[in-house]
């Protein structure tokens, strides 16, 4: 069931160019957006500091569910990082993890844009950021092996 509705969160989001927002490095804005998560920023603010999402070509409705769904998946994380101390966290570059770990499908030019997020040896997180500094995706879906990112935009 989770799995379908991050499916579907994927085809509601239209793809297009995101609100520019930046200036930080990629580890400083995953930073901020670990930060966000655990010190109960509104989730509405978290999406709109963080988050590559727009509504634009969806009507009201499909806007609404569209929302929603992106409300539940961010809510859906903080937990994990409630209790997490974030100097405990290491986010690394995807190209400097070992070959072995490199288990998510996208393109090799996109490899760049990804960072690992890890608490000891567990992968907490996989974030695809994009070049305006807005996370594209911080949702994986694995099957078997070999995670799919789930676009918020």
């Amino acid at each position: 069931m989770k799995a379908i509705v991050l499916l579907y969160i994927t085809l509601l989001f239209p793809s297009n160019n995101c609100c520019a927002r930046s200036g930080n490095t990629p580890v400083e804005q995953i930073q901020s957006f670990i930060k966000a998560l655990q010190d109960g920023t509104d989730t509405d603010k978290i999406i709109e500091n963080y988050l590559c999402y727009s509504t634009s070509g969806l009507d009201s409705l499909e806007a609404q569910q569209a929302h929603e769904l992106l409300v539940s998946t961010i809510e859906s994380i903080k937990p994990e990082f409630k209790s997490t101390k974030i100097q405990s966290l290491k986010i690394i570059p995807y190209l400097d993890l070992p070959e072995k770990e490199q288990n998510i499908m996208i393109k090799k030019d996109t490899k760049g844009k990804v960072y690992v997020v890890k608490h000891g040896d567990k992968r907490m997180m996989n974030v695809l950021i994009g070049d305006d500094g807005k996370i594209i995706s911080c949702i994986t879906m694995m099957k078997g092996e070999v995670g799919f990112f789930i676009s918020f935009c």
